[in-house]
């Protein structure tokens, strides 16, 4: 079940990138409300691996469909709070002071003493 208030993040298709988040209020659409039939008509269309059958009666009975309709103002990737990002690693007394590789009976001999 989705919270009443989401932030729904749109990334870039090439790079996978963070480009903007936007607040959005998310609500269930039941099949007796009047936007289920533009609803279950989009969302079908765009299932390309939906099983034969009609999809929209089987959504009607067993699933969960939410419209989210933006809120607020839209936040681009630069101007989110530093709070907002990835968090920093937890303190730890372990080092690795060099690398140490192991390897089954050695190391080649054409690798030995080479470094990349």
């Amino acid at each position: 079940m989705l919270p009443a208030d989401v932030a729904v993040t749109f990334r870039s298709k090439s790079t996978g990138g963070r480009l903007v988040t936007v607040p959005a209020q998310a609500t269930v659409v039941t099949a007796q409300d009047s936007r289920w039939e533009d609803v279950t008509t989009a969302l079908k269309g765009s299932r390309l691996n939906a099983p034969a059958g009609d999809s929209i009666a089987r959504w009607a009975t067993d699933a969960t469909i939410y419209a989210l309709a933006p809120t607020g103002t839209p936040c681009r990737a630069r101007q989110l709070l530093p709070a907002v990002r990835a968090a920093q690693p937890a303190a730890t007394p372990a080092t690795t002071l060099t690398w140490h590789p192991w390897h089954l009976n050695g190391r080649p001999k054409w690798r030995r003493g080479t470094r990349h």
